[in-house]
């Protein structure tokens, strides 16, 4: 058994609420070019909480299959359907796989390949971005969402309603060491990201 027919019996026999999301559902739809090196790993999202039964879990999968509970966004918002052959599964579309792959970074994306990956996330519709924005308890997804789409020069950027998007003025450590003040969106980020013009501030 596939990784992928263990998720269709979960989501369609089960009524879990378990999806591929983040960086494994961008890869899925061709948007995530990076080439894994080694055993690939599969990331799943769920519910916090939601129970899974043992043999999903003790199963011994080709790939490396990581189960993630997260609930910034709603549970079926933003989900669509693709053809795995003979049946479909839930992914996130490329829109909320992008927030969550924002919100798991730098935890599980390093900073510099979540970069990469936002260089190609140019034809993300700001629409569907706008109706997630709202929905998103994330605040650190939130704010590097519109981070990178203004410095990569994105389209969608300057479509996005920012007005119905309720942002925080909470300061946001993004890496640890060796950042640099990011004054618009308030973050600390990783040195060689922060423009010139911005506050001169380090830790």
């Amino acid at each position: 058994i596939d990784w992928y027919g263990g998720l269709y019996a979960l989501q369609s026999q089960l009524g879990l609420n378990i999806h591929v999301g983040g960086k494994t559902a961008l890869e899925l739809l061709g948007l995530a070019h990076n080439i894994p090196i080694g055993q690939q790993t599969i990331d799943l999202l769920a519910t916090p909480q939601s129970l899974r039964p043992r043999w999903f879990n003790r199963h011994h999968w080709q790939e490396r299959v990581r189960i993630i509970e997260n609930n910034a966004l709603p549970p079926k918002i933003g989900l669509e359907e693709i053809s795995m052959g003979n049946f479909t599964i839930k992914i996130s579309s490329r829109e909320r796989a992008t927030l969550e792959l924002l919100c798991l970074s730098p935890r599980l994306y390093s900073f510099e390949e979540t970069r990469l990956i936002m260089e190609s996330l140019g034809t993300l519709r700001a629409d569907v971005l706008t109706e997630l924005l709202v929905l998103c308890t994330s605040e650190k997804a939130k704010r590097l969402l519109l981070y990178f789409g203004g410095e990569l020069n994105h389209a969608w950027r300057s479509k996005i309603n920012t007005d119905k998007c309720k942002m925080g003025t909470t300061l946001l450590k993004i890496t640890s060491q060796n950042g640099k003040y990011h004054a618009k969106y308030n973050l600390f980020l990783p040195m060689e990201y922060v423009i010139e013009h911005d506050q001169d501030i380090r830790f």
